[in-house]
């Protein structure tokens, strides 16, 4: 029988961690296991041939994916980080010692490097897949087909992978996108804009998959995005500056850079905010709400029932 201590005490560890869900996974799972008297995936199963961590599986939407715990005949278990969507900056770090830094030079950034060690070598050291176990230090999808995309240009389009409204936002090309955003390497403002366009949302809406009781839709690329048809002269495979000149683009182009500077004046007034640069130099400016707006900031996001109610509350005023 379970104490109620230890569930307690079970609740009190997980209640006050601040861990990201990647960080936090595998050792929850075994503290869960600890917890109801369990064995571990790897106590189970040592060669992780039906019980392990980080499988492999086929998205229903198309693609590959992965489990974070997968017990053959049993359950395949993922976790999920609390929401957060593209409402505002998380104002959080990511511990990222990209693809080849050995574990000697990643030594070198002692502060990072002790957090890695602390948090998320206990749990390497139990999976069963031997490039996570052996370079434990560094993420475990390193993203390299996005860090080529996006190596070029400064900046790229993301959305968010489940959200009700179809939303797309500009990303500097130093913020490395979490695994629930969608991103397209594209710089342009044209791409930005057909991408905003009614037709696209129709059609994302229509070719999307459905997660939850069936209403809230996942933009999947390969239907949404690859299947799209563009304006002929403006997809995605020709390059920006080879359309630059057309009356469309320029039209298409100069909208996008409207809505966008509309949108981001909404959500952070100039007079509201304070712009401090980054800790980190090169890095984009930090914006730190100013005491007296400070609560009125934090409900502005870019969920369009809030600028729909407040387009209410205007209009109902005149």
């Amino acid at each position: 029988m379970i104490s109620p201590d230890s569930i307690a005490a079970f609740i009190a560890k997980w209640r006050a961690s601040t861990l990201k869900e990647r960080s936090a996974a595998q050792e929850h799972f075994i503290d869960l296991c600890r917890l109801l008297g369990v064995k571990t995936p790897a106590e189970e199963d040592p060669h992780g041939e039906w019980y392990c961590f980080e499988k492999g599986a086929k998205k229903t939407g198309g693609g590959d994916g992965w489990a974070d715990v997968w017990k053959r005949g049993h359950f395949g278990w993922e976790y999920k980080g609390k929401g957060k969507s593209l409402r505002r900056p998380s104002d959080t770090w990511l511990i990222d010692f990209g693809n080849t830094l050995s574990e000697s030079k990643a030594a070198l950034y002692e502060n990072p490097f002790e957090h890695v060690l602390l948090h998320v070598k206990p749990s390497r050291t139990q999976q069963r897949d031997e490039k996570r176990k052996t370079y434990w230090w560094r993420l475990g999808r390193s993203g390299a087909e996005i860090r080529s995309a996006i190596v070029a240009i400064p900046r790229y389009i993301a959305t968010p992978m489940v959200a009700k409204h179809r939303l797309f936002v500009w990303l500097d090309k130093r913020v490395f996108p979490d695994q629930r955003l969608i991103i397209i390497a594209r710089d342009d403002d044209t791409t930005f804009g057909i991408l905003h366009s009614r037709v696209h949302e129709l059609w994302a809406l229509r070719t999307c998959t459905w997660l939850g009781k069936g209403n809230d839709p996942r933009y999947t690329p390969t239907t949404c995005f690859e299947t799209f048809p563009f304006p002929v002269g403006l997809t995605p495979n020709i390059a920006a500056s080879d359309y630059a000149d057309d009356s469309r683009a320029e039209a298409i182009a100069a909208a996008a850079r409207r809505l966008n500077d509309l949108r981001e004046n909404w959500r952070n007034p100039p007079q509201w905010v304070d712009r401090i640069p980054e800790i980190v130099p090169g890095y984009p400016d930090r914006l730190i709400p100013k005491p007296e707006f400070a609560a009125e900031l934090k409900k502005r996001t870019l969920l369009l029932h809030r600028l729909l109610k407040l387009n209410q509350e205007r209009a109902g005023g005149q």
